[in-house]
């Protein structure tokens, strides 16, 4: 059940030097971009090339690794307190700001990630990430004792929370959570982020070269690495990443629907696979499942037939590639799904169907859709109850389109959270199934066990299932595929993003 979800695409690598049993830093990398990244500035950037840049070239307090848990990054620990409201960071203390060709290379400190926060916050930076934090005390307050942000020294950054949020390392994990210099900031005069002569740098690599033409055919953007950024145990391994814009040539790392993919034979190939969406049945509420006994009914009989075929459907609604704790959510549990004989669901679409007629009822579907399969299969079951639809395929846009007119019956629609936790997935479904659960978001969100926390996920999808506003039908993936002598690069789903700070070949 794989599914091309636009992302990046990596492309054709070369690395000189080599890598023995004790991997030592080395290698130039040749990689690819979908598009030219529209802003690496990363309170404002909103495009899944910047969000490659920016990943590499910015240090972030925390990182996500490949399975999607947290690890440290520009921070070499943290604590939270006991009641989850307080993250104290200490920074590693020998990371600077460096841009081409620069001999202004301030350190990194607690100040630019304050900085970086205020920003979003700031109605002048339209910034569309304050969702993200809105749940620090007094972001814009300036003494300590009242802020919900402070450096308590040059290198230990305090976090207050309103409260207790189990996936709030997350948040400090996404690219808009990079840090800010504000004095660098200042010094481009409202181009930060722009060119490569206004793009400072903290992370793994700086911007040394930018190129982009859209009548020209040799775009680039090539980053570097920052030498005085890699420390002993936090090594940056690539000497340079070349990033070709908007080519189409052999792969040695690509985003792939398990159907094709871009660049020669599958010889030397490897793949990683992310379950990290869920495509759901949405039913209209303009249609006769805006009956709640009709939905169910009608979903009982899909899972009951596709069951059989031996076309399970998802155990839950939450992807298993989202994290928990220390857990991939598909190791917690499932929700139980209604149960309801073929008979028992004939019987409940007489009581309807006899007294309407229905002609030309629509199942739509994305023409990305990785299972096109599942949407005849549900029209046929759904035919053994007199209930006669049609499949229709189309562009992504005239999906949203039709979906928001209501212009269908039936609509799979797949949901993919924006970070990786259970509260974004639970807030992309319930928005798009029109189920009313902010009470209950807000619930899940300031849960501070993480053990309750996966405990009331669970019951809410229970309760969302059993409301019958939409079901999972299957887990949407994306699958890299990568020459198997490469290995220790990240990829984060969620932001479509590859980190590569650690990357090697054999």
């Amino acid at each position: 059940m794989r599914a091309v979800i636009p992302a990046v695409l990596i492309s054709a690598l070369l690395f000189t030097g080599c890598v023995s049993d004790s991997p030592k830093p080395g290698g130039e990398y040749v990689l690819s971009l979908a598009s030219n990244p529209e802003n690496l500035d990363p309170q404002v950037a909103t495009d899944v090339s910047s969000f490659n840049i920016i990943r590499n070239i910015y240090a972030t307090l925390v990182d996500i690794d490949d399975s999607g848990f947290i690890v440290p990054g520009a921070a070499k620990k943290y604590e939270v307190s006991e009641d989850g409201l307080l993250y104290t960071f200490i920074l590693r203390d020998d990371l600077i700001w460096k841009k081409k060709g620069s001999k202004n290379n301030p350190s990194l400190t607690a100040d630019d990630y304050i900085y970086a926060v205020r920003r979003i916050y700031d109605d002048n930076t339209h910034s569309p990430y304050k969702y993200l934090f809105s749940g620090i005390e007094n972001i814009n307050a300036i003494d300590k004792g009242s802020a919900g942000i402070y450096a308590k020294d040059k290198y230990t950054l305090c976090i207050k929370l309103s409260s207790p949020d189990c996936d709030f390392l997350k948040k400090l994990a996404h690219p808009a959570a990079s840090p800010c210099n504000e004095q660098l900031f200042l010094s481009t005069e409202g181009r930060y982020g722009l060119s490569v002569d206004d793009t400072y740098s903290c992370g793994a690599f700086f911007v040394s070269d930018w190129n982009y033409d859209p009548y020209w055919n040799e775009n680039h953007i090539t980053l570097t690495r920052i030498n005085a950024n890699s420390s002993s145990d936090y090594v940056t391994y690539p000497d340079s990443i070349d990033f070709l814009i908007g080519r189409d040539e052999e792969t040695a790392m690509s985003v792939v629907d398990g159907k094709a993919h871009t660049g020669g034979d599958t010889v030397g190939k490897a793949v990683r696979e992310y379950s990290c969406g869920t495509s759901v049945l949405i039913f209209s509420p303009e249609s006769v499942f805006a009956e709640e006994k009709l939905r169910n009914a009608a979903f009982s009989s899909i899972a009951s037939a596709l069951s059989e075929k031996d076309n399970d459907l998802p155990a839950s609604y939450i992807p298993p590639h989202v994290t928990l704790g220390g857990k991939n959510f598909s190791e917690i549990g499932k929700p139980v799904y209604p149960k309801m004989s073929r008979e028992e669901s004939k019987q409940v679409f007489d009581e309807y169907i006899s007294s309407e007629k229905f002609d030309h009822q629509v199942i739509l579907a994305g023409d990305d859709f990785s299972r096109p399969e599942l949407c005849y299969d549900v029209s046929s079951i759904l035919e053994g109850l007199d209930y006669f639809s049609a499949v229709e395929f189309c562009e992504k846009d005239e999906l949203l389109r039709r979906y928001e007119e209501n212009d269908y019956d039936i609509c799979v629609y797949n949901v993919l959270p924006e970070i990786n936790s259970a509260d974004s997935f639970f807030e992309r479904l319930f928005g798009v199934s029109g189920y009313n659960g902010t009470d209950r978001l807000m619930y899940l969100s300031a849960i501070k066990d993480i053990s309750d926390k996966a405990g009331f996920a669970l019951q809410l999808e229970q309760a969302f299932y059993q409301a019958g506003y939409a079901y999972p039908i299957c887990h949407e993936s994306v699958s890299v595929m990568y020459d198997e002598d490469l290995y220790d690069f990240w990829y984060e789903p969620y932001t479509q993003t590859f980190f590569l700070k650690y990357m090697k070949q054999k």
